[in-house]
């Protein structure tokens, strides 16, 4: 009841505030991916997504939306690299299990089979008291920056009153003795939580597994597309839509580019199979009603895929009667650069009429890292509201009026 009764006390505050007075390490930046088929490819895909900017570029290619059955429901901004995490786990995608045994040879075929990667990942033995549930395995990954996976079995999930078998994105630890914490992603939610270690109800301890995820076979050359991004944007038939894309390294020789051609992005229709590397590209909107996203392929002169990338949000064409045009905003002022920057950042945006705008800066969890207000040239340093400086990771700059808004993604890459 101990546990309990402090898991409580701790959700009363803010979670940042808490961990500066107590023993925790943490991981940042790692995002949330919506639950799918699975709550062990679930996991498995916030940490595959965290480690793909980071010289993983093979891992994620394109962002997909899905009818979830078992909740009857959709899940939207879902990246490839969950559907393949599933398939590999033999994920029962009618309750969502996945058998311990399955996650770690998952893994490792989406990693190295799938994407020539070489990934190492161990599962724990099972965790119980007689050996502080695997503890040390957390700690030791957590303290390597490496999030893992924490799979629960009979553990007594307060909020729903019941208990559970789950897997969940770890991201860190805190010890507030005589108590241990696992922080972790809510996978329902994408709050970042601390959880007790075990629990204890009517006579039943819980127990759990760790399965790790360290990286290996790193490459530095990747891409980010930077336009279109926005679930805002809105083209006509035959209108030109500029797709603009970000480069890191030298190997890549040319691109294909794709265009999802159904609602949920299940299917994909070429653009062009041998598009030259100049970061940017005019394809002429199709005359289609779409809501669509934009894959990128990058290919070395062996024609080998180096990395790949795609639109986390959909965008619309219609037709030519729609009187809405381009972009939600066409007179007004909006450029983001260095997409990719490490030090500082420039926005430059002007209002299109009197209206007040503001400029807000999110992390790729949805949680708001700066506010900006006004108008004209703003050099941001990379420090949130409260002046502490951001984590590395992906972050979307979006220009807000009314119930409008347009939307640049960037890639915040330290060199310290």
């Amino acid at each position: 009841m101990q546990i309990v009764v402090f898991i409580l006390t701790i959700h009363s505050v803010h979670l940042n505030e808490f961990l500066v007075a107590k023993d925790s390490v943490i991981v940042d930046s790692v995002p949330y991916v919506e639950w799918s088929y699975g709550s062990s490819p679930q996991a498995a895909a916030m940490i595959l997504s965290y480690w793909d900017p980071r010289s993983y570029g093979r891992l994620v290619d394109f962002y997909f939306d899905r009818w979830e059955p078992l909740y009857q429901e959709w899940r939207y901004n879902i990246p490839n690299v969950l559907r393949e995490l599933a398939l590999a786990m033999h994920t029962d995608t009618m309750t969502g299990g996945t058998y311990i045994s399955y996650i770690r040879s998952g893994i490792i075929y989406v990693t190295d089979t799938l994407n020539g990667y070489d990934f190492e990942s161990q599962t724990s033995p099972q965790g119980g008291s007689w050996n502080q549930w695997c503890f040390s395995w957390l700690k030791s990954e957590i303290d390597n920056d490496w999030p893992c996976i924490w799979s629960v079995l009979n553990y007594w999930h307060r909020s729903s009153r019941d208990f559970i078998n789950t897997s969940l994105c770890a991201i860190g630890y805190m010890i507030a003795l005589p108590d241990t914490f696992v922080i972790v992603i809510n996978p329902w939610n994408g709050q970042i939580e601390p959880w007790p270690l075990y629990t204890y109800h009517q006579g039943m301890y819980s127990r759990d597994y760790f399965t790790t995820v360290e990286p290996g076979g790193e490459i530095i050359d990747n891409i980010f597309l930077i336009h279109p991004t926005d679930s805002g944007f809105v083209f006509q038939y035959g209108d030109t839509i500029h797709i603009a894309w970000d480069i890191l390294g030298g190997a890549t020789n040319y691109l294909e580019l794709w265009y999802a051609s159904s609602y949920d992005s299940s299917e994909w229709t070429l653009i062009d199979a041998h598009a030259p590397n100049t970061g940017s590209y005019d394809w002429i909107a199709p005359e289609e009603s779409l809501r669509t996203r934009i894959n990128l392929k990058a290919f070395n002169v062996m024609n080998q895929l180096v990395c790949a990338d795609g639109s986390y949000y959909s965008f619309r064409i219609l037709p030519t009667s729609i009187s809405e045009r381009n972009i939600v905003y066409p007179n007004a002022i909006f450029n983001v650069y260095p997409t990719i920057f490490n030090k500082s950042l420039t926005i430059e945006f002007a209002p299109s009429d009197l209206h007040p705008y503001s400029v807000t800066i999110y992390d790729i969890t949805g949680h708001v890292a700066k506010t900006l207000k006004g108008s004209g040239l703003t050099i941001w340093d990379g420090l949130d509201d409260q002046g502490n400086r951001i984590h590395s990771g992906v972050y979307f700059v979006t220009l807000k009026h009314s119930d409008k808004s347009l939307t640049k993604k960037i890639i915040y890459l330290p060199s310290d």
